[in-house]
């Protein structure tokens, strides 16, 4: 699902039925204005978010408010490299494991290259 897609108050109350209904875990996507990898239910979704304002702080805290009652279900950010960047990955990565964010995947990311 997308943070804040189709609203904040109705995405703050989804993630707490996915547990219970059998999810072994919740990727939550975060809202990019240009997903090219992502195809067109994805994109609506992400436009829909982005109406709200919604920034990667607003993912992060959506998270912790449910890490308040499920500790157990991890947690996956899905989303691109352009709303990571401006706080630098080190501050992102930080800020998720404070609030409980398992792991994240950033699709236009390239992996490290090694020196030979």
């Amino acid at each position: 699902m997308t943070a804040n897609d189709p609203t904040p108050t109705v995405f703050q109350q989804n993630p707490g039925g996915l547990p219970s209904a059998g999810a072994d875990i919740i990727e939550i996507g975060v809202p990019f204005s240009d997903p090219m990898a992502d195809g067109p239910a994805i994109q609506l979704s992400s436009q829909r978010a982005l109406k709200h304002g919604t920034k990667i702080k607003d993912v992060l805290a959506a998270v912790a408010a449910f890490r308040e009652n499920e500790i157990d279900t991890p947690i996956v950010l899905m989303g691109y490299y352009n709303p990571i960047y401006p706080f630098r990955a080190a501050g992102v990565r930080e800020q998720a494991a404070i609030a409980g964010v398992d792991g994240v995947i950033v699709v236009d990311l390239p992996p490290k290259r090694r020196k030979s």
